[in-house]
Formats: structure tokens, sequence, C-alpha cells
């Protein structure tokens, strides 16, 4: 005899060159229903992981992920707030100096944002892969390095001459706010390939401090990057000693951000209905299951085989098909992402010649396999319990 029992019937009952086709065609549907679902979640999941994956490489490596500075972004440098660097998981911290200005040149008006530049910040602008920054840059000569954006808007190239006019810290008592404005040579211009870093002009830490009337060892504040910070969650509305306060990347890219949550949240919720749809599948088979096998059910009860057995020869079936489906949808969707030709085939027919990045998670691979399991297993209960309440002499009387 087989041990145990319920494994042995389970089986049988899964598959059986004498199903009709009716059986073979329910059981195929069942299987493929999860195999559908598992499959095109692992798909869409690794897409958005993808998305996720080019946000933090090609926009978040270059602006800041936090910002430490007050209302008028003049700080001095001994204020900074060491009791934050116990509460955030921070890669590196680099101060800075920053003023929106109004660059002037022969050719156009246009506004940008100025930043100082020496080799206590360069990692401001590491990601941007300048050659020989300070040579380029160097103090006392009044040099400027721009974005090919801005060159475009301005119709400037290397060697020609811009006006920035800043507003200034100082004030005159008749005329209320001054500017302050210099002329700089461009001695660079810088590809971007994110127009969220365009518009901006790099000089001379030295010569910015001039130029802005900073005192010595006073700063605009901190740029923080970190090492999670789609996941790290920062308190925008942390106050610190001398009226500085925090804000993050979140709160600048607020719509950007926003969206990327809702469409998290609106894939979790389609995950759970998709597998549910394909579970209640199954449900639906393991009661015509039951009904069709109810003399077979009644039989083995005769012969003493226990309620117990019987409960978990349905259960047993409906795990079969959950993990068949899962097996199947997982191979297929490895599959296709490795064979990405295939996949970008299917993408560009439905989204249109766009390209979809994709990164697979195995870790979300097997919670996505895990869940659907968990689901399976709540939603069989009523069905296998249902199978055991068959009375043997109700099914046989007029057998």
């Amino acid at each position: 005899m087989h041990k145990p029992l319920f494994v042995f019937i389970s089986f049988n009952f899964l598959w059986n060159a004498n199903f009709s086709r009716f059986q073979k065609i329910i059981t195929f549907l069942s299987i493929i229903g999860i195999t559908i679902s598992i499959f095109s979640i692992i798909i869409i999941s690794s897409m958005m992981n993808g998305f996720e994956n080019y946000f933090e490489t090609n926009v978040l490596s270059f602006i800041p992920h936090a910002v430490i500075t007050n209302k008028i972004k003049y700080v001095n440098k001994s204020q900074f707030p060491k009791k934050i660097l116990k509460h955030m998981d921070i890669k590196k911290i680099s101060d800075f100096i920053t003023k929106e200005a109004i660059v002037q040149s022969n050719q156009g008006v246009f506004s940008a944002k100025i930043f100082g530049i020496d080799s206590s910040n360069y990692n401001n602008i590491e990601s941007y892969n300048i050659k020989h920054v300070f040579s380029k840059i160097s103090s006392g000569k009044n040099n400027s390095i721009i974005d090919e954006m801005l060159a475009k808007k301005l119709k400037i190239k290397i060697g020609d001459k811009i006006k920035l006019i800043i507003l200034s810290n100082e004030k005159n008592c008749f005329l209320g706010n001054i500017f302050n404005q210099k002329s700089f040579t461009v001695t660079e211009i810088f590809s971007i390939s994110n127009p969220i870093n365009a518009y901006q002009i790099f000089i001379n830490k030295n010569d910015c401090m001039k130029f802005f009337h900073y005192a010595q060892n006073y700063i605009s504040g901190w740029r923080l990057w970190l090492k999670n910070p789609i996941s790290t969650d920062v308190n925008n509305k942390t106050h610190f000693k001398h009226h500085l306060f925090i804000s993050d990347w979140k709160s600048k890219k607020s719509e950007l951000f926003n969206s990327m949550k809702i469409e998290k949240h609106v894939m979790i919720i389609l995950f759970f209905l998709v597998v549910i749809v394909a579970i209640f599948n199954i449900v639906i088979t393991l009661f015509l299951f039951i009904i069709e096998k109810q003399n077979t059910i009644a039989i083995l009860k005769t012969q003493g085989l226990s309620s117990r057995n019987i409960m978990l020869t349905f259960f047993m079936l409906g795990m079969n098909f959950t993990i068949i489906g899962n097996v199947l949808g997982t191979i297929i969707s490895i599959f296709l992402i490795l064979q990405h030709h295939f996949l970008e085939f299917f993408l560009h027919v439905i989204f249109g010649n766009i390209n979809i990045p994709i990164l697979v998670s195995p870790w979300q691979i097997f919670y996505i396999n895990i869940i659907s399991m968990i689901i399976t297993v709540i939603f069989i209960l009523y069905p296998s319990w249902k199978a055991t309440k068959i009375q043997p002499a109700k099914i046989l009387t007029y057998e």
C-alpha cells in the first residue's frame, strides 16, 4: 500500500488517463490560471524594479537625497547637527554653497543655479564626470563650468563670457534688497543625461564666497546622500538648533514620488486580485471534483479511510494545482526575462516603441510564490473539509 495514502490518491485525482475530456479541461485551466497570474506578476514586478533602479541610478545619483539648511541658506559650518548621524543611514555628506541667479550672455538671458566647488565638496559633482575641474575653475580667475542645456539656451561656447546676477544678502536702507553682478568666463560645457540636472553653473568656492559676500566658514548648508534613498523616510518637519531644518528629495519631487507610490500600491492590489481569481478557479475545480468523485469518496470511507485523510487528499490536490502553476509561471517568466528579445517584442506591441528597464529580484519571486500558496491554503480548507461530510449511506443507496 502507498504511504501516505492521501498523497497517492491526490496525485491520482490530479491526472488520470481515464479522465473525461471535461475533467482534463478543468484541471488544465486551474493550472493555467495560476501560471498566468504568477507569470504576469513576476514580469510586472520586475518592470517596477527596473523603473526604481533606473530612477535611483539616473536621477537620485545626481541630486542630494536630503539637504540641511536654514531659511536664508546661510549657516556656520560649526552648527552641523551631529545627532542626525545616529538616526539616518548616510553614505556621504558634503557642504555646499549655492544661489539662484540670472545668467546673461550676448545672445540671451536665463535663470540657473550657481554652485561653489572645491576639493572639500567635489563629490557634489563627481557623478558628472567633468575632467580637470579645478584647473578649469581655479581660484581668482572668475571661470565657470556650465551644462549643455544652459549653453544652448544662452547660445554660448567655451571661451565666451557670461554675466551672473544674484540677490545680495545685504540691504540698502533706501532701496531695500540690492543685486550683485559679475562676469565669468566659460571654460567647460558638460553634458547631462537627465533634464533634472539642467541649468547649473559651477565656479570656484573662493570666488563664489566673494561673489555671495559669505563670511569665512559660512556655507549654504549640507547635502546628504543616503544608502537607501527610496526606502528611507526623512521627517521633513524635524528642526534642529540654530533654526536648521532638513528636507529630502521626496518633498522636492513629490509628484514623481507620489506617482511611484501609487503605482506600487496599485500593483500590490492587482497582484492579490489576479492570484485570488486564479485560486477561486481552483476552489471551483475542487468542488467539481468532489461532486464527480462522491461515489469514490463514499467507497473509500466504507473501506476505512478517515475523514482526516479525505480532507488531506483534496487539500493536497488544491496545493498541487498551485505548486505546478507557480513552478511553470516562474520558469516561463524567468525564461522570457533572460531571452529579453521575446519580451521586448511583446512589450513593444502593447506599449509601443519605448525602452522598459527590467530588474529581477530573486527574493521578490520567492515571496510571490509563498504568498500565493498561503492564499491557496486559506481558500481550499473549506472545500477539503466539505468532502469529509459526504455520507456513504446516502450516496451508495441506489448503487
